[in-house]
C-alpha cells in the first residue's frame, strides 16, 4: 500500500465548508470541475480529510475532499 504522501499528491483537494451539503460539494468536482478539467478519475477511492479546521458543531467547520487524478492521456 502506499503510503499518505504519495496518496496525497496523486489527488486533488477540495475545500468543503459546512455551510453546504457535502453533496453539493461533490456534485460541482464531478458534474463541473472535472469535466473542464485535463484529468480524469483512477480507480483510486475518493477521500474525506478531517483536520483541527474540522468542528461537528460548528457552521464554520471545514473539512477537504480529495479524488484520485491522473491527466487524460492525448492520442
Amino acid at each position: 500500500m502506499k503510503d499518505k504522501r504519495t496518496l496525497l499528491l496523486n489527488n486533488h483537494r477540495f475545500c468543503h465548508e459546512e455551510k453546504l451539503a457535502i453533496a453539493d460539494t461533490v456534485n460541482y468536482i464531478y458534474s463541473s470541475w472535472l469535466l473542464k478539467s485535463d484529468r480524469q478519475h483512477t480507480s483510486g477511492p475518493d477521500l474525506e480529510i478531517y483536520t483541527d479546521e474540522f468542528d461537528a458543531v460548528s457552521e464554520n467547520s471545514v473539512m477537504y475532499y480529495a479524488i484520485p487524478i491522473k491527466p487524460i492521456l492525448h492520442q
